[in-house]
């Protein structure tokens, strides 16, 4: 394949530019008067610089591409509350435009919701992510410092290749149900679908799948602090073009506990283990698990958190992880805030291969904001990337990513 040829604005471009622009314009009709009633939207714009001296992270010196272009974030945040209904909808288009590097350009397109309903003694919510991006941005996980829930925010599965241009269109569904059996006992069930479809170019590379996974829990509160979790997972992955297709089927369980250790610090252990079944025979267990703090206060966050987990990929396998996220965001002041954050993770596939998902990945990240005005700010985002193919090429690849972000919140309550 030829990485340096121009790509065309094709039709899934346009769609994908449209779906865009379309549900913006949509949220911009709401009536003034709708927060009165509930509602509130919150448009975000942002215009920016970016630079990277190894975008591909290639292990190559003298094949590294590195990168200059403008950017462009343009996001919309339509919400509604109410006593028992929460609901979120936002779209958002992220344009990339390298002046000499054309066949990087891209358009991508994401759009999230969120409902939630609450009834006196149970809940259930269901949230729906769609994103359209270069397959080279997926494999990265980028470093989220504004996440407030890992468990949704954090995503895992295995579905780009950075040394690869083309697109990638990807559905995530999740859901859940919570009854409140007692003052200390609760039960609960949950359901994941996850989507990817792939362009063309890359068959033999990367294949569409569709893996849905369903977990069932129970909680006990031994105090007010401490509670005791059981749960149960179970997992369906099929692979749509690979050769041959293949489908896996997965079952675990895991028990723990979550503990408040004061009303602004959580922490929460699970330990378990996951089998996983092939329709063509053979069958591998592995452990699974994770330990998480959590921390929140009003002018500062901090989330630390490992996890152990057998998880999705394009490769028409699953593969098993181990990954390691710390996230710090402090307001130094009304003007000025500053974060740090560190994503570490070890991919191997699960049972016998040398495929390209055998790596090691970290990712280090700072930002420094600062607010003109309520509405205004500018933002300084570093990244340094460093990717290990050991087993397959023998040496890793590292990259400086830097963003330089000018941002209008016209709506934003931000006090001077």
């Amino acid at each position: 394949m030829n990485m340096h040829t121009t790509r065309s604005i094709n039709a899934r471009s346009l769609r994908r530019i449209a779906a865009g622009l379309a549900g913006s314009a949509v949220l911009a009709a709401i009536p003034p008067d709708a927060q009165a009633q509930g509602w509130s939207f919150e448009p975000v714009v942002r215009v920016g610089l970016e630079t990277d001296d190894n975008a591909q992270l290639d292990f190559r010196t003298d094949e590294e591409i590195s990168l200059e272009g403008f950017l462009a974030d343009l996001v919309a945040t339509m919400r509604y509350e109410s006593t028992r209904s929460d609901f979120e909808f936002a779209p958002r288009l992220l344009v990339r435009n390298y002046s000499d590097e054309p066949e990087f350009d891209s358009d991508d397109v994401f759009l999230s919701s969120l409902y939630r309903h609450r009834w006196q003694n149970s809940s259930f919510d269901i949230s729906a992510f769609y994103d359209s991006q270069q397959v080279r941005n997926a494999e990265r996980a980028d470093v989220d410092l504004d996440t407030d829930d890992p468990d949704t925010d954090i995503t895992d599965d295995e579905t780009g290749r950075v040394g690869l241009i083309g697109d990638r269109e990807r559905w995530r569904l999740l859901s859940s149900w919570s009854q409140q059996l007692s003052e200390s006992s609760s039960i609960d069930a949950a359901i994941k679908y996850t989507n990817v479809r792939y362009d063309d170019i890359f068959s033999g590379l990367l294949t569409d799948y569709d893996d849905i996974r369903l977990n069932l829990g129970y909680r006990y509160a031994f105090s007010v602090r401490t509670s005791g979790i059981i749960l149960a997972t179970g997992r369906d992955y099929q692979s749509k073009n690979a050769d041959p297709e293949s489908e896996l089927n997965g079952y675990g369980a895991m028990a723990g506990f979550e503990h408040d250790l004061s009303n602004t610090s959580r922490v929460r252990v699970l330990l378990g283990a996951e089998s996983t079944d092939a329709t063509n025979g053979g069958s591998t267990t592995e452990p699974i698990g994770e330990v998480m703090f959590r921390r929140k206060l009003e002018t500062m966050r901090l989330l630390a958190r490992y996890e152990r987990l057998v998880n999705s990929s394009g490769a028409g396998r699953l593969t098993v992880r181990d990954s390691v996220s710390l996230n710090a965001t402090r307001e130094l002041n009304l003007r000025m805030s500053a974060g740090l954050g560190i994503r570490a993770y070890q991919d191997e596939p699960l049972g016998e291969s040398d495929a390209v998902e055998d790596r090691q990945f970290v990712q280090i990240r700072a930002r420094f904001t600062w607010h003109f005005s309520p509405s205004m700010s500018a933002e300084f985002d570093y990244r340094y990337t460093l990717l290990d193919r050991g087993s397959l090429v023998g040496e890793g690849a590292n990259s400086n990513q830097i963003n330089l972000w000018f941002s209008y919140h016209p709506n934003s309550n931000r006090s001077e």
